[in-house]
């Protein structure tokens, strides 16, 4: 399993904050697999990869330019 960084899950979940409801989607997942909301993680503790996979698809969805918007993450 691979793991990354909570502080790029936070990222990801900050630069969503436009899109609300996207962000909700992805940060009621993270709650329910990890406790945890975005902005609660530990910036230097490991979590999955899939769930900054999620963040980023829902980031994505919820952008104008789909998934040109991930060039901005």
């Amino acid at each position: 399993m691979a793991d990354i960084k909570g502080k790029f899950i936070t990222l990801c979940g900050e630069l969503m904050s436009v899109y609300k409801d996207k962000l909700k989607e992805a940060d009621d997942v993270l709650f329910k697999k990890t406790g945890l909301h975005y902005n609660e993680l530990d910036p230097e503790d490991f979590y999955d990869t899939k769930i900054l996979r999620m963040f980023m698809d829902k980031y994505a969805e919820g952008s104008i330019t789909k998934e040109k918007a991930l060039i901005t993450l």
